[in-house]
Formats: structure tokens, C-alpha cells, sequence
């Protein structure tokens, strides 16, 4: 079931999602961090209620960890692989240590460590907070696979 669902959720959701992002980065471009957040956080949330529905389960946390972490991952590199290279916010998976699970965010660009350097606008970025309105302790970038 896992590789079904997550080949229907990326040939039949996310394209559509990062159709409508394409659509709106331009605007949401010279808008704050929260802006982007908001617009982005509606995006997810359609895109998340959609593998809900492919799977068949009533709650997110009932979907098995590989098929959720897999769609996670989907949506952040489809994601981030609309958005130009010198575009000023980015989406990331949040990992919290007093928060169960793991969350999406968005964060400045100009905060990855070696954006600079990134020719890949397919990236993960995943961030480590200890808690939720605590520092950064640590980013790991992952380069997906196309």
C-alpha cells in the first residue's frame, strides 16, 4: 500500500499544490515570513487532508510512519522545487523535542547554513529546536533522489 498511495498522492495532489505555490510565489515574495507561512501552511494542510483520504484513514497519525514521512518529504522537496534559487523563505520539516511528531515551518532562506552554495532547489531542509519558540540547535540538509 505504502508505494501505491505515495505514487497516487505525488502524481494526482502535489503537482496541482506546487502548481498553485508557482502561481503565488511572485507576490508572496515581497511579503513577510509569516505571509508565506500562512499561504504555505493552507497548501499543506489540503495536501495532507488529500493523503489522508488516498490511504483511508480517518487521522494523519493513522497513516503508517513510511507512507507519512515519505509524503512529508514529497511535499517539502515539490515544494521548495518551485521556488528560485535567490527566493527569500523556505519550507522545512520541524523536528521539536517537546512536541511530539514531526511539523512543517518555513524559515528565511538567508538562515540555511550554506544557501548560498545550494544548487538544488529540491532540498530538505529539517530543523532542530528543543522547543517551540526556542533557538535553532542544529539543520541537516537532505538531497532527495529525483
Amino acid at each position: 500500500m505504502s508505494n501505491l498511495a505515495l505514487e497516487q498522492f505525488k502524481a494526482g495532489v502535489l503537482g496541482p499544490a506546487m502548481r498553485k505555490l508557482n502561481g503565488m510565489k511572485e507576490d508572496l515574495r515581497s511579503g513577510t515570513l509569516r505571509d508565506f507561512r500562512v499561504a504555505t501552511q493552507s497548501l499543506i494542510t489540503e495536501l495532507l487532508d488529500s493523503l489522508i483520504r488516498i490511504t483511508g484513514m480517518q487521522y494523519i497519525d493513522d497513516i503508517p510512519d513510511p507512507i507519512k514521512s515519505g509524503a512529508v518529504g514529497l511535499i517539502v522537496s515539490g515544494l521548495n522545487g518551485v521556488l528560485p534559487l535567490d527566493y527569500p523563505f523556505i519550507i522545512t520539516i520541524r523536528e521539536i523535542k517537546t512536541v511530539p511528531g514531526i511539523d512543517l515551518g518555513c524559515i528565511l532562506r538567508e538562515d540555511l547554513p550554506g544557501a548560498h552554495d545550494i544548487l538544488s532547489r529540491n532540498i530538505i531542509p529539517i530543523v532542530y529546536k528543543n522547543t517551540v519558540d526556542g533557538p535553532v540547535e542544529k539543520i541537516e540538509i537532505i538531497f532527495p533522489e529525483s
